[in-house]
């Protein structure tokens, strides 16, 4: 793995058009379109967001680690099943009050 500098970092992440700045805003428009449709209940978008990118992220680093010994029904079964998981779990959320950390 090539090191890349913070700055350089940073400032890819902040471009609009950056791949990664596309992807994110893709996901966050289908968050946004699930809230809009009553999917899920209220909400904090930013935070939904968040934990959906991670999720993602979480499958898509286990596939790499475990991608010579995993057969491709059962990648795809991770993935749809990780995506359902945090629908269920959004789409029956009750509000709660912000905690302060």
């Amino acid at each position: 793995m090539i090191p890349i500098s913070e700055d350089l970092q940073a400032e890819q992440w902040k471009r609009g058009d950056s791949l990664r700045m596309r992807a994110f805003d893709l996901l966050s428009k289908c968050v946004h379109d699930c809230v809009a449709a009553g999917k899920f209940g209220q909400v904090d978008l930013e935070i939904v967001n968040q934990i959906f990118w991670a999720g993602i992220h979480g499958v898509v680093s286990f596939l790499i680690m475990h991608s010579e010994g995993l057969p491709p029904k059962e990648a795809e079964r991770l993935i749809h099943s990780m995506v359902q998981i945090l629908v269920a779990g959004l789409s029956n959320l009750r509000p709660c009050r912000r905690q302060k950390f």
